[in-house]
């Protein structure tokens, strides 16, 4: 079984793009902006299911 985790705070270890790296969603097209949000959030659950799995190994 998975343990989830809660709060907003990224740990000491969670890497970060540097702001000349990042893309603001201002500068998406407004049409994009859904999808580009969709894929990020998919990407991150992807991220924190491996990370579960790992935790419960």
């Amino acid at each position: 079984m998975g343990v989830a985790q809660t709060g907003t705070a990224p740990s000491a270890g969670d890497a970060q793009a540097p702001a000349g790296d990042a893309t603001l969603l201002a500068d998406i097209p407004e049409g994009r902006q859904a999808q580009v949000q969709t894929v990020a959030l998919t990407r991150q659950a992807d991220t924190q299911a491996v990370a579960a799995d790992a935790v419960a190994a």
